[in-house]
């Protein structure tokens, strides 16, 4: 389940890779 989430987000937010990763990075230290 896991997968799949990370594999639509990246296919939508494939331009705004950093953006994307920082956000993970976001959600993590919380």
């Amino acid at each position: 389940i896991v997968s799949m989430i990370y594999f639509m987000l990246d296919a939508e937010n494939y331009r705004l890779d950093t953006e994307y990763e920082n956000h993970l990075i976001y959600k993590v230290a919380l």
